[in-house]
C-alpha cells in the first residue's frame, strides 16, 4: 500500500494528465480520447473521495484514542478508591480481597533454617599481631664472621 506522499504524487500526475488531455481535446489538438480519459477521471474521483474519508477517519480515530485515555485515567482513579475502601472494610491482609482481584498483603516467607528471633551480630575477632619470623640473615652479625685466630688474639 503506498504511503500518503506516493498517493499524493499519483493524484497530481493523474489530475494533470486528465485535465490537459481534456483541454487539448476541446481545443482540437487531440482526437476524442474520452474512452481512455473517462475511466481515469472516474478513478481519480474515487481516490480523492476515499482519501478524504480516510483522513477524516484518522482524525476521528485519534480523537477516540484521546477520549479513551481520559476514560482509562478516570477509571484507574475510581478503581483505586474502591480498592482502598474494600481494603479498609476487610483489612489489608484478608483473603476475601482475592474475590475482587485485589492481592492481600502477605508477609514474606522466611527461608528454611532461619530462626524466629533477631540474629545477634558477632563482631569479628581482631587478628593476632604476628611478628615477622627472623630469618637467617637477621641473625647474622654485621661484618665477617670471627675466625678461630681472631678469637685467640682477642684472649691474649
Amino acid at each position: 500500500m503506498p504511503n500518503n506522499s506516493a498517493l499524493a504524487d499519483f493524484i497530481l500526475k493523474w489530475k494533470r494528465l486528465v485535465n490537459n488531455v481534456l483541454a487539448d481535446m476541446n481545443s482540437g489538438v487531440l482526437p476524442d480520447l474520452e474512452m481512455y480519459r473517462g475511466p481515469l477521471a472516474d478513478l481519480l474521483d474515487e481516490v480523492l473521495e476515499l482519501s478524504s474519508e480516510l483522513q477524516s477517519r484518522r482524525g476521528v480515530k485519534q480523537q477516540g484514542h484521546k477520549e479513551l485515555e481520559v476514560l482509562k485515567r478516570k477509571g484507574r482513579y475510581h478503581a483505586s478508591k474502591l480498592s482502598s475502601a474494600l481494603k479498609a472494610h476487610y483489612g489489608p491482609q484478608s483473603e476475601e480481597l482475592l474475590k475482587y482481584g485485589i492481592p492481600p498483603v502477605r508477609s514474606r516467607p522466611r527461608p528454611a533454617g532461619e530462626s524466629e528471633g533477631p540474629t545477634p551480630v558477632i563482631p569479628p575477632e581482631p587478628a593476632p599481631e604476628t611478628q615477622a619470623p627472623e630469618t637467617a640473615e637477621a641473625s647474622k652479625p654485621e661484618g665477617p664472621a670471627p675466625t678461630p685466630q681472631d678469637t685467640a688474639s682477642q684472649k691474649s
